[in-house]
């Protein structure tokens, strides 16, 4: 019976060394996650570009490849909304009013329909870095749009943050895009 009960006794704590080994392996591997998956699940990191996004609650990041500067692109599962990234490199010196003015020019003669009208611009603070939120409206297909963009500088590297929805939708989307594009961050929330 000593034996059997040492054999036992061997056989719960190897049975617990295996139990503790497991869930060190598991907590080990969660911690070992990127750090930057410590700001929750609703903010996505892009590592090329070094900026962080809060993702509306069911929307899709697009995984497929982005052409031209587009850094990232979030789609409500219904697609009738999206907020897109797009970063460039800038390396002389210009000032954030030249990019916001320069890039809404270049949109318009491209007849982006989402950016007919400018309702309004206003100067804000991203975590202290100045940037320019703008708010358009704009109709295609004889659907009514309205869309926020967020222009942001920092490093010599300029940012457009778009959000666009049907007016029709307002309800539905306006917070959740007007949110995602004012979460644009080059910081860790």
């Amino acid at each position: 019976m000593l034996q059997g009960g040492y054999k036992q006794s061997f056989l719960n704590r190897k049975k617990s060394a295996a139990a503790f080994f497991f869930c060190f392996v598991v907590l080990a591997a969660l911690l070992s996650q990127d750090a930057r998956a410590g700001a929750g699940p609703d903010w996505i990191y892009n590592q090329k570009y070094n900026f962080w996004l809060r993702k509306p609650p069911q929307w899709e990041q697009s995984a497929g490849p982005l052409g031209g500067d587009q850094a990232e692109q979030l789609i409500d599962p219904s697609r009738n909304a999206f907020v897109e990234v797009y970063a460039s490199s800038i390396p002389e010196k210009v000032t954030l009013q030249y990019i916001a003015d320069n890039w809404e020019a270049k949109a318009r003669e491209k007849n982006i329909a989402y950016l007919q009208k400018r309702i309004s611009s206003q100067d804000r603070k991203i975590k202290g870095v100045p940037a320019i939120l703008r708010i358009y409206e704009g109709t295609a297909a004889g659907a009514a749009f309205k869309s926020y963009i967020l222009f942001f500088y920092e490093k010599e590297m300029a940012y457009v943050v778009i959000g666009v929805f049907p007016k029709s939708l307002s309800g539905r989307y306006e917070n959740l895009v007007k949110k995602a594009v004012l979460s644009f961050r080059l910081i860790e929330p």
